[in-house]
C-alpha cells in the first residue's frame, strides 16, 4: 500500500515542477524509498507481537478449517486477528492485543489512502488549472492534455476499489464481530487482477495508445518498398550520346554514370 502512495507523490511532482524541485529531486529523493520500507518493518512488527499463533486462535479456527480444507490446524503455519474471543462462561470480550494490532494495520493503509486521496485531488486540481490556460496552445496539445487528465482520474479511482476497500473489509468485518461468509476469496482476486486493469485507462483514453492498441487486431496488409541496387561500369550502346567523343588526347569532362536505382513498389 505503501507503494501506491509514493506512486502518486511522484506523479504530482511529475506535473508540478516547483514541488518536484522541492520535496522530490536531489538528496529528498531518498524519502520516497524509506516510507515503503519503514511501512513494511512497521507491518511486519505488528504482524509478529500482535498476530501470531496462539492456542485460542488455533482452537477458534480448527474446526472451520478441517471442514472446509481437511487440513489440520497443526499442518499449517497462520497469522490472524482474534478480536472476541469467549471467558470461560461463554461471554464474548474484546481481545486488547487484536485491536491494537488492527490500529496499526489501520494506520498504515489509512496513511496510504490519505496520501492517494490529497496527491490525487491536487493532481486533479493543478491540471485542471493548466488546462485552463492553453488558450494559446494548438488543439492537439489540448486535447493530449485533457486525455491524461482523464486517464489519471481513473487510474487514482481503480487502485481505490481493487486495493483499499478490499484490503478495508478485511480489518472492519471481524472487528465489528460481523462475518460476510465470502464462498471465493475476492480479496485476493481484486489484488491480483489490478496489475493487469491499471494500464487500460492509458491505452484507452489517450487516443494515439487507443489507435495503436486496436491496430494489432486488424488483419490488414500494409504496402512494403523493395529496393534494387545494381552497378554498372558503362553506359549502354542503345543511348545515342549528343556529346562528340573527346580526342584521345584532351581529358573528358563527361562523368559516366556508374550505378542504377530501381524502386519497386508493390502493393500487397
Amino acid at each position: 500500500m505503501a507503494f501506491f502512495a509514493v506512486h502518486f507523490i511522484y506523479r504530482y511532482g511529475a506535473v508540478n515542477l516547483d514541488f518536484k524541485k522541492k520535496f522530490v529531486s536531489g538528496f529528498n529523493q531518498i524519502f520516497l524509498f524509506i516510507v515503503p520500507a519503514a511501512c513494511g518493518i512497521l507491518w511486519g512488527f505488528t504482524v509478529k507481537t500482535f498476530m501470531s499463533p496462539s492456542k485460542m486462535k488455533s482452537d477458534f479456527i480448527r474446526e472451520d478449517l478441517m471442514q472446509n480444507f481437511n487440513v489440520s490446524i497443526d499442518e499449517v503455519v497462520y497469522v490472524g486477528l482474534y478480536f472476541w474471543p469467549k471467558d470461560s462462561n461463554g461471554y464474548y470480550y474484546p481481545d486488547l492485543m487484536s485491536f491494537i494490532g488492527n490500529a496499526c494495520m489501520w494506520i498504515i493503509l489509512g496513511s496510504s489512502l490519505s496520501s492517494v486521496i490529497y496527491f490525487g485531488t491536487n493532481c486533479y486540481r493543478y491540471i485542471s488549472k493548466q488546462l485552463g490556460g492553453l488558450a494559446t496552445q494548438s488543439q492537439a496539445s489540448k486535447s493530449l492534455q485533457s486525455q491524461l487528465f482523464y486517464a489519471l482520474i481513473v487510474q487514482a479511482v481503480i487502485p481505490c476499489f481493487l486495493m483499499y476497500l478490499p484490503a478495508s473489509s478485511i480489518f472492519t468485518c471481524p472487528m465489528l464481530n460481523y462475518d460476510p461468509e465470502f464462498k471465493y476469496p475476492f480479496v485476493a482476486i481484486t489484488i491480483a487482477i489490478y496489475p493487469a486493469i491499471d494500464p487500460l485507462p492509458t491505452i484507452i483514453i489517450i487516443k494515439s495508445y487507443r489507435k495503436g492498441f486496436f491496430e494489432l487486431f486488424k488483419c490488414r496488409k500494409k504496402n512494403q518498398i523493395s529496393v534494387e541496387y545494381s552497378n554498372t561500369a558503362a553506359v549502354p550502346s542503345a543511348i545515342p550520346s549528343a556529346v562528340p567523343p573527346a580526342s584521345p588526347s584532351a581529358p573528358s569532362n563527361r562523368r559516366e554514370p556508374n550505378a542504377r536505382l530501381t524502386f519497386n513498389l508493390a502493393a500487397i
